[in-house]
């Protein structure tokens, strides 16, 4: 359990630096390029990002499931991703010349604007592309402090990056200053991929059938959990109506972003229980991981909404004041999203991927369905109430599979504690903002809703005394000492430990 945490805690922190940049870059570009250009830069980072899915073929998951038993760790680990990188380049260069060739067409065309936004588009896949191949090695081998180097470096790259490119290059050169948060990873591909190998990367059938299975279900999830509404808004509404449901999809990926990046350890683990048949251990990981995320994600989410009116202005600008409505029902049911998480690494890690198979189809003929039916009258705010029913539906089926046929159940009388903390806390900041509006409004209602989740977490027992066994013993281990102790003070205030004995 403690490298568990110790995994979850460096890719928290990692992610925490890439959400913090990712959100100021966006900021910057949305203040800078009004919601036209907000559109444009959205659109071609969701299709740059799904192409970089379907053309990767699962690969970058198969790494991630199998690298620290397919290769010999002392050789880097590099005979999987030498056997594997040829048909990925062949692809990725492909779909590269693809996106050049329709960049040449508006070209011909004479629009500028679009030409450039598709040649900043290729550039964008390609570094993603190669960069996501890395990462899936780096967490198949669990060298996650390597993983969080690049993403500091790339940070430090990309808002210098897309407030230069936006300012002399409009839409284009913001998407193309979005890539170089990726470019590093990208180049420490190298690391896998040259120098001397003493390992030949077997593939089994196994291994291809889990790729198969994660690629076809992650492809059709394309048109589940990324932004395709874009695409019927952009057909039925302006590009700047894409714009403003970017904003609210931008602090939504705010929520569910953080707990992949504390949960990209998950699936290694999981996998690890499962080769090891260790049910329970896998079950305690299991109610564990729900539990901590849901502390943070519910009261962000339900908070983050009720003061959703004098945020998104502030942040954003008064041009992006119509986004309000949808941004606050994306934030508000984006929890749902990220709950989703736990069991689809689970389902994988437990290799029963041929769920994915019949489901994520279904699900996917049910978003655009209703897409088709909702966008064109409802606008932003009716794509966002469609992206809250299908992922709900989502997290429905998730669970019950996770629990019905793997007898894996998640803490359903914790978890709704929580979310009931969280709510309470979102009335307490909605009610300070009925008193006091602007920023320190705000900050007023941040800290109310704060203390009021403390309290109620503590009066409803919400986190057992297990989980406090568990910390205690770990923190010292996972985090700087001085870090650790206020941690373990802030854990014991809203869940003081009644027991000495100490379970890991």
């Amino acid at each position: 359990m403690a490298n568990l945490l110790t995994a979850s805690l460096i890719s928290t922190m990692s992610g925490v630096l890439s959400l913090a940049f990712g959100f100021a870059s966006n900021v910057v570009a949305a203040r800078m390029l009004g919601a036209h250009g907000t559109g444009l830069v959205a659109f071609a980072i969701w299709f740059g990002t799904t192409a970089a899915t379907v053309a990767g073929l699962g690969i970058q998951n198969m790494l991630v499931r199998y690298m620290a038993s397919a290769d010999d760790p002392v050789a880097a680990n590099r005979g999987l991703v030498r056997k594997l990188l040829g048909p990925f380049s062949i692809l990725a260069i492909a779909v590269t010349i693809g996106m050049l060739g329709w960049a040449a067409y508006q070209q011909i065309l004479g629009d500028r604007t679009m030409t450039a936004v598709w040649v900043a588009t290729a550039v964008f896949y390609f570094i993603l592309a190669y960069a996501s191949l890395t990462v899936g090695a780096q967490r198949g081998v669990r060298d996650f402090p390597a993983t969080a180097r690049q993403v500091l470096q790339g940070c430090m790259i990309q808002l210098p990056a897309v407030t230069v490119g936006a300012y002399f290059f409009g839409a284009a050169g913001a998407i193309v200053g979005q890539a170089m948060r990726y470019l590093p990873s990208a180049l420490a591909l190298r690391k896998f991929s040259v120098g001397p190998s003493t390992s030949v990367g077997v593939i089994t059938p196994a291994m291809k059938s889990f790729s198969r299975n994660t690629w076809f279900s992650a492809t059709i999830g394309l048109f589940i959990w990324t932004r395709i509404e874009f695409v019927f808004l952009a057909h039925n509404h302006e590009v700047a109506d894409v714009g403003y449901f970017a904003i609210g999809m931008t602090l939504a990926g705010l929520v569910v972003q953080l707990p992949e990046q504390m949960s990209a350890a998950l699936l290694p683990y999981f996998g690890k229980h499962h080769d090891n048949n260790d049910l329970g251990q896998l079950q305690r990981s299991y109610s564990r991981v729900y539990r901590w995320i849901g502390l943070f994600i519910f009261p962000v989410c339900f908070g983050g909404a009720a003061i959703m009116p004098e945020l998104l202005p502030l942040v954003f600008g008064p041009e992006f004041e119509p986004a309000i409505p949808a941004a606050s029902i994306l934030l508000a049911t984006a929890c749902i999203t990220a709950m989703t998480i736990f069991p689809s690494a689970l389902i994988s890690a437990r290799e029963r991927s041929d769920f994915f198979l019949w489901s994520a189809p279904a699900m996917a003929v049910l978003m655009v369905i209703l897409l088709a039916v909702v966008v064109p009258s409802g606008g932003a705010v009716g794509a966002a109430i469609v992206r809250a029913v299908v992922h709900s539906g989502w997290l429905i089926l998730l669970v019950g599979y996770s629990w019905g046929r793997l007898s894996i159940a998640p803490p359903v009388v914790d978890l709704l504690k929580i979310g009931a903390s969280a709510a309470v806390c979102a009335f307490a900041a909605h009610l300070v903002l009925g008193v006091e509006s602007g920023l320190f409004g705000l900050l007023l209602a941040v800290i109310a809703g704060a203390l009021t989740f403390a309290v109620c977490l503590r009066v409803t027992s919400a986190i057992p005394e297990d989980d406090v066994e568990v910390l205690t013993y770990n923190l010292d281990n996972a985090l700087p000492e001085p870090i650790a102790k206020l941690a373990l003070i802030v854990v014991n205030l809203i869940a003081p430990k009644r027991t000495a004995e100490v379970r890991q």
